[in-house]
């Protein structure tokens, strides 16, 4: 079933893969609301957004862009909102009652970092992406796209990685939160499956009366991603990280410009994991809806 025309909220939507998400939607004729607490993005990524829309819809006759004339407060409504605010959450679901599924990037994802304070990376990934499907459920959207990560694989004993490879025991926090994270989505769906099961029984047994277009189910991807590179084709938008860079692509600007001074080389495992480009990854996150 497609989504376009319907709105989607994307959680991390002024991160790095949620503003590359927003243009694509945006491009391909959705309404989008962002949460972002800008902790490590900027708003300025909106902006960029704005922007690159701006300039496709000058030339181009799709309907997709008819809303280009929007001031970027109205076409992309934003919520300066941390996950592990219950309060606020309802407050934008309450605000937007259209919004019919979530792309949800938004939590703590350094690997080295996620080591040396655990529990803020449990908190905030965990408990505030609980509160999220929480709240979703609390407001009938129970569809989801969920922003997972290649560690869970930890290291596989095959090279290109089956889809259906286990999930193991990740050795750092933050890989351990996404596994913990792919099992609450999971178990949410069963069990919602089960519950639509037994209303279906109910309302098969007392069909005078009785809604038959409730929809208890939930409908959840998961996207394991590799290291994401790469930039917006005309270089008005990429990586923008606040503070020092996690990722490679980014530091190594930062050396280029000089803000860094060095970039260290650990080791010689040179033959690592690739990276994913993020003109990919936009795109494969929208695509996911349209399959359902």
């Amino acid at each position: 079933m497609s989504l376009s025309k319907q709105t989607i909220l994307v959680t991390g939507g002024c991160g790095y893969i949620g503003s590359h998400t927003v243009l694509r939607l945006l491009e391909n004729g959705y309404k989008v609301v962002v949460v972002d607490n800008l902790s490590n993005s900027s708003y300025e990524s909106l902006r960029r957004v704005y922007k690159l829309y701006g300039i496709t819809a000058s030339t181009s006759s799709s309907p997709a862009y008819n809303d280009a004339i929007l001031p970027l407060e109205t076409l992309i409504p934003f919520f300066q909102v941390d996950i592990l605010d219950r309060a606020g959450l309802v407050k934008v679901f309450e605000a937007h009652p259209e919004i019919s599924a979530v792309i949800h990037f938004a939590g703590r994802k350094a690997v080295g970092e996620s080591g040396r304070i655990p529990l803020d990376y449990y908190n905030v990934n965990i408990a505030g992406t609980v509160n999220l499907l929480q709240v979703m459920e609390d407001f009938s959207v129970r569809k989801i796209v969920f922003s997972s990560s290649a560690t869970v694989y930890g290291n596989p004993p095959h090279i290109p990685i089956p889809e259906e490879s286990p999930i193991v025991a990740s050795m750092s926090p933050y890989g351990r939160t996404k596994v913990f994270l792919e099992h609450i989505i999971k178990d949410q769906c069963v069990a919602s499956a089960v519950k639509q099961q037994e209303y279906q029984k109910e309302i098969n047994g007392h069909s005078n009366g009785h809604d038959t277009s409730k929809n208890y189910e939930w409908s959840a991807i998961l996207l394991r991603y590799f290291n994401p590179a790469g930039a917006h084709p005309s270089g008005i938008m990429g990586e923008d990280p606040q503070g020092i860079p996690n990722n490679l692509m980014p530091f190594l600007a930062q050396v280029a410009v000089g803000n860094l001074e060095k970039l260290s080389v650990f080791g010689n495992d040179y033959p690592t994991k690739d990276g994913t480009c993020i003109r990919r990854l936009g795109p494969g996150s929208r695509c996911r809806f349209e399959q359902d």
